[in-house]
């Protein structure tokens, strides 16, 4: 692989340059890390590169930034930080491993490196830290969170699964991360 960065705009595909292995869009902005774990904003149409070290980034939560560096350490940014145009970024260390970590509007996904899944409680745009975790049955070596709230995951034979949305009461429309995946086909 070449690390050559793309952006889809409507009828095809658009080179941009820099090299990065990993890329991610959603309420944070744009970011992305290199093979050296470097970290970059895309900032006044440029790749600027921030402080931290991590080899996988997730912009999808309530405009903080999360991801797992090469020790599989678990950090997270609030959104004081992405919004602004420093790349002075503080990041919150985040108890436990994961070799992947994703959020979106309800909470945060995670896999370790035995390709089991938890959720992480109570991560707001403030305090991205969240409260504690939740073991999910199931292993999957890849999950992913949707800024809707979707979330889907491939375990280690490459196959895909969606989260079931489950909710814990009408009233609070918040998803029990206990109902988790199904196979997706097609989707």
């Amino acid at each position: 692989m070449n690390d050559d960065i793309y952006q889809w705009l409507g009828h095809g595909w658009k080179n941009i340059p820099g090299k990065l292995m990993h890329v991610t869009v959603g309420p944070a902005g744009v970011w992305g890390v290199n093979k050296m774990q470097n970290i970059y904003k895309f900032q006044d149409n440029d790749w600027v590169q921030a402080s931290g070290r991590l080899k996988q980034i997730d912009a999808g939560g309530n405009k903080f930034l999360s991801g797992a560096n090469g020790l599989d350490d678990i950090y997270c940014a609030n959104r004081d930080q992405t919004i602004s145009n420093s790349i002075n970024v503080a990041y919150n260390n985040i108890e436990g491993r994961l070799k992947y970590y994703t959020c979106g509007p309800w909470g945060c996904w995670g896999v370790n490196a035995y390709d089991d899944i938890y959720y992480r409680y109570d991560v707001t745009s403030t305090a991205c830290q969240g409260s504690r975790w939740q073991q999910i049955d199931g292993k999957l070596a890849v999950v992913e969170v949707g800024t809707d709230g979707s979330v889907y995951g491939v375990n280690s034979q490459g196959q895909v699964y969606k989260r079931k949305f489950k909710m814990f009461c009408l009233c609070h429309h918040f998803p029990r991360p206990d109902f988790f995946f199904r196979g997706v086909k097609g989707e």
